[in-house]
């Protein structure tokens, strides 16, 4: 789960004047004990008859607890991995970033207070004018975001695991500050919590984004060097990684779109319901999960142990080669159509589209000692291509690309074969189309001033 702030959106000031006065509206009473942070170091947790106040430039630590008859109000800064709002408190939710586990006991009234707040993909109802409140309860397996009053996205589920009791959570209507810079390219500029529509993040060599970035619905984040840091959450979001790291439990939700070609994805990525993976490079750590309802697409790079494919998830591996249990079926399969496997505790093995080597253990059930699960209900298909010349990096087209890779390792290939076949492409457009090239994303992102992106050498 995540929240995330904006710095340039919206003062700290104007975002506790927020929390106070619905706390003032909703009646409760005085406090013996106010903690600001900052100021004030932030305790572990508050208890009876204490009020905690964090903004901008506050550290809650990685667990907090609400105690009974305390009072949280959280209008930025940065929570841990996990915060806890226990019965008889309240906590009023305007800004800031949280971790990964966002948990509300029956009995405990939390208010979020922002505004275009979705359910999965659809916008909630009844929360058109600014002071409406809805109390909302969010059904098992779905994902509530929106934007906090300070202009910073968030999402809260289940699934990442948030742990939210029924009849906790009060949704209410704040007016939204106009949307922030329309690309913000780190290093150069300061760095944001999350971006909302429209918005362009780019993190370039040198560049490091913290903890709990939100990738809110609209929104395009582009890793071409750098670090992003762990819990990164994507909703609604076009996400790309040609280089650079993203970190330790990544997640895509609903309407997201991430495509990998090169750098490094840290352990536990998660794609969600309703949400297309396409990997055509790079690395990408153990304990990848496809959910069911997500969409991957692998036609190159690597992937770490425990793969998992849940029931009602896509699985498409396009290779030269594929070995079902020590059986070389290449030839079997025709080329450019995708061929179901059924097969289940069986190991599929081969080459990718662009040459790397792959092994999957396709196991029916979960077990400790089991490297991946293909739960029977997942689909998993192959499709046979056969390499284009000049087809350098195996992604299906031809193009200046190709030319880098050749530039960089003229051991590839011949330069007489990419100027007989450039701007060749595969029929197969879903994967075609799948990852931005890297000099076709500099032109995207040229087009609307950026300038400072670069082709790297290596």
């Amino acid at each position: 789960m995540l929240v995330s702030l904006q710095r340039f959106s919206c003062s700290a000031s104007f975002c506790v004047a927020v929390c106070l006065s619905f706390a003032t509206q909703k009646g409760f009473g005085q406090f013996s004990t106010v903690i600001n942070v900052p100021p004030d170091v932030a305790p572990s947790w508050i208890d009876s008859g204490t009020q905690l106040n964090l903004s901008a430039g506050g550290t809650l630590d990685k667990f907090f607890w609400v105690g009974n008859g305390s009072e949280a109000n959280i209008s930025g800064g940065s929570v841990g991995l996990r915060f806890e709002v226990d019965n008889g408190s309240t906590a009023n939710i305007s800004g800031g970033s949280f971790g990964d586990s966002f948990g509300t006991e029956i009995g405990s009234a939390v208010n979020i207070i922002g505004g275009e707040f979705r359910l999965d993909s659809v916008p909630i109802e009844g929360l058109e004018t600014v002071g409406n409140t809805l109390p909302f309860d969010i059904p098992a397996g779905s994902v509530l975001s929106g934007t906090l009053a300070d202009g910073t996205p968030f999402a809260f589920s289940d699934l990442d695991p948030d742990f939210i009791s029924d009849g906790t959570i009060t949704l209410k209507a704040a007016a939204l500050p106009p949307v922030g810079p329309g690309v913000i390219v780190v290093p150069s500029d300061p760095v944001p919590q999350g971006v909302r529509t429209a918005q362009v993040l780019v993190v370039d060599d040198g560049g490091v984004v913290d903890d709990s970035f939100n990738a809110g619905w609209g929104s395009t984040v582009v890793v071409a060097g750098g670090q992003v840091g762990n819990n990164f959450e994507a909703v609604g979001a076009q996400v790309t990684v040609s280089s650079g790291s993203l970190g330790w439990a990544a997640d895509a939700f609903e309407g997201s779109k991430v495509d990998i070609s090169g750098g490094s994805v840290g352990i536990g990525f998660a794609a969600h319901n309703g949400s297309e993976v396409n990997i055509t490079g790079g690395f990408v750590g153990t304990s990848f999960d496809a959910r069911s309802g997500s969409e991957v697409n692998i036609s190159g790079g690597s992937i770490g142990d425990y793969f998992s494919a849940r029931s009602g998830s896509e699985v498409n591996l396009f290779g030269t080669q594929f070995v079902l249990d020590g059986l070389d079926i290449t030839a079997s399969l025709t080329t450019g159509t995708p061929f179901t496997i059924t097969d289940r505790d069986v190991d599929l093995s081969g080459h990718l589209a662009d040459g790397s080597q792959f092994s999957i253990d396709l196991n029916s059930i979960d077990h400790e000692y089991a490297p991946s699960i293909f739960e029977p209900l997942a689909l998993l298909t192959v499709t046979r291509v056969d390499a284009e010349d000049g087809d350098f990096d195996g992604n299906f087209v031809v193009d200046g690309a190709d030319f880098l890779k050749w530039q960089r390792n003229p051991s590839v290939g011949s330069m007489q074969e990419w100027e007989t076949n450039y701007g060749l492409a595969y029929p197969l457009s879903t994967v075609a189309a799948a990852v931005p090239e890297p000099a076709s994303l500099l032109l995207v992102v040229s087009g609307i001033g950026l300038l400072s992106l670069r082709v790297r050498r290596t």
